[in-house]
């Protein structure tokens, strides 16, 4: 922002005016008008004029005009005034700049441009005495910046930050903001920054994990700048570099086995190098259709699933997928064949009741210490029936005695009864096992039931 003159002063400019023709400073179809002579300045007020520098321009407001200056081998300054045909006696007002202070005459005083005066034609020199009685303020400098992004201690920035601060300067200069690491390496710089409003500029090539410290510089060319506190941040750590999971490896059945179930638990070991959890996937080598998936499978072990509903005496080829939400990777194909026919029973316990045990609504209180299981209350009979070749139809469950006699036909493994009806004494238990080839298994167990 300029500055306005702290004191009185009487400028005192003399100038001739002539006419001239048109040179390049002049716009086309104007009436160039010559001013040209000496400006001096009474700084002091005292009645003591000097030559003012060649740094003085003088401002005329007056519409369609151009102006500039030139030094003429006398080392004068010639003002050169273009002025619209029809307009050379309007009235234009003078201002005085000189070292970024514009000096404003009194009570609005001007001067015609005309091609006479009071004492008839132009031939001579014009006297001008503009009196200036303005009272400015001193240029003070910018305030120090303030608010800056990154804030202060700052984590996990990204390694090209936008720097920024808010700045302002007392008599609303613009400033220029230069941004500066603590080595005072320069960073960067915003030009031209007006008051009360944020400079920003990026930095760029910043390491992860690394502490960085700058700072501002804010500075209105006219007296002097104003540096910043220091702040701090750090950037943010180096993302984790995900790594394939590893091809799954020793399938079962074993490749190339013979004789397996036609239900068979198909098995591969898979293991990732970053310990992700993995999702495996079981496909038909033959049409690569999905056989089923497994979930959240821990690294370093083996993913299981079942392959339902096999044909006897044939070859099938199967492969895994692990997958670690990013990246997979597959196995070999593997192969194996079902077994010809199936004449194995299946294998059928009582899982619960256990063999003389004691049970008080279905909690076991004293395991295998009596000669018979002894039942309080009510209890979840659970048979255990498994087979390798084809499978587990259903278990049948029989309860005889003197207060009921019913079998309940249970298909979904765990292979589970509530027994909850009301009766006292001794009673048999039976679970008959059938696996998908019809072959059976049974097995029995005497218990004795209160309540």
């Amino acid at each position: 922002m300029k500055n306005i003159a702290k004191k009185t002063l009487v400028l005192l400019v003399l100038f001739n005016f002539s006419f001239l023709t048109c040179i390049n400073v002049c716009s086309e179809g104007l009436d160039p008008k010559t001013i040209y002579g000496t400006l001096y300045i009474d700084t002091n007020n005292d009645g003591n004029y000097e030559i003012a520098p060649a740094g003085v321009d003088i401002i005329v407001e007056v519409n369609e005009y151009t102006n500039t200056k030139q030094t003429d081998e006398y080392d004068e300054i010639n003002y050169i005034i273009g002025i619209e045909p029809g307009h050379t006696d309007q009235t234009c007002t003078f201002s005085i700049e000189y070292d970024q202070v514009t000096y404003i005459p009194d009570d609005n005083q001007s001067i015609v441009l005309s091609e006479e005066n009071e004492n008839g034609p132009t031939p001579g020199y014009y006297i001008i005495d503009l009196h200036v009685t303005t009272e400015p303020t001193t240029n003070n400098p910018p305030e120090k910046p303030t608010a800056s992004s990154p804030e202060s201690n700052a984590k996990n920035i990204e390694l090209n930050p936008t720097l920024s601060v808010y700045v302002a300067d007392p008599d609303g200069d613009h400033m220029d903001v230069t941004f500066y690491d603590d080595g005072d390496n320069y960073i960067d710089r915003e030009y031209n920054v007006p008051s009360g409003t944020r400079a920003s500029v990026s930095w760029s090539g910043l390491d992860y994990n690394t502490g960085y410290s700058w700072y501002a510089v804010a500075d209105d060319k006219k007296s002097g700048t104003n540096t910043s506190n220091t702040w701090m941040f750090t950037t943010k750590s180096a993302p984790e570099i995900n790594h394939p999971p590893t091809k799954p490896t020793n399938p079962k059945p074993d490749n190339n086995s013979e004789e397996n179930s036609l239900n068979p638990q198909l098995s591969v070991f898979v293991t990732d190098p970053d310990d992700d959890q993995l999702t495996v996937s079981f496909y038909n080598a033959s049409n690569d259709q999905l056989i089923v998936t497994a979930s959240n499978v821990q690294n370093a072990t083996n993913a299981k699933v079942t392959w339902y509903g096999l044909d006897f005496n044939t070859y099938y080829t199967w492969y895994a997928i692990a997958n670690d939400t990013e990246f997979e990777t597959r196995s070999d194909v593997f192969t194996f064949k079902t077994i010809e026919e199936d004449n194995t029973p299946p294998d059928v316990s009582f899982e619960k009741p256990e063999e003389g045990s004691l049970y008080f609504f279905g909690n076991l209180v004293f395991p295998g210490v009596l000669r018979m299981p002894f039942i309080l209350g009510k209890i979840n009979i659970v048979v255990k029936a498994t087979d390798d070749e084809t499978g587990i139809s259903r278990a049948d469950l029989t309860i005889k005695g003197n207060w009921i006699e019913k079998t309940e036909s249970l298909t979904t493994s765990p292979y589970t009864y509530e027994w909850s009806s009301f009766g006292f004494g001794k009673y048999n238990i039976t679970a008959t096992a059938y696996d998908m080839s019809g072959n059976s298994a049974n097995t029995s167990m005497i218990v004795h039931k209160f309540l």
